[in-house]
């Protein structure tokens, strides 16, 4: 059989929810602020599942406001390369001996583009 708990904490106050509005405000010194499942003071915190999730939310709100700001390079096709890819492959296809119309036709559906005669 299980001990009873020994609490100095009253009863009636274990039934009282947690102000999810002061997470993180200057009231709180360190909840979902300074996460870290290495630190020690994370392991033994008992909220250390729900201030996860506020730190993830957090980080999460602070990259998507960063990309709003600043446009993913990486995500740019750089426009002189594109046309180098479709000269070769264009390069390619008619060394391959197909016909100028299958040509096009491929270059538009594998490039996603629209060519103009």
């Amino acid at each position: 059989m299980r001990k009873k708990r020994d609490s100095q904490i009253p009863a009636k106050k274990l039934l009282i929810p947690f102000d999810v509005t002061k997470f993180g405000s200057d009231e709180d010194p360190c909840f979902g602020k300074l996460f870290s499942l290495m630190e020690e003071e994370c392991q033994l915190c008992g909220d250390n599942e729900i201030c996860e999730i506020v730190f993830a939310n957090r980080a999460n709100a602070k990259r998507i406001a960063e990309e709003k700001k600043i446009h993913a390079l990486d995500m740019q096709v750089d426009a002189l390369e594109k046309n180098k890819d479709i000269e070769d492959y264009i390069a390619k296809l008619k060394g391959k001996g197909f016909k100028p119309s299958l040509i096009r036709r491929r270059v538009k559906q594998r490039f996603k583009i629209t060519i103009n005669n």
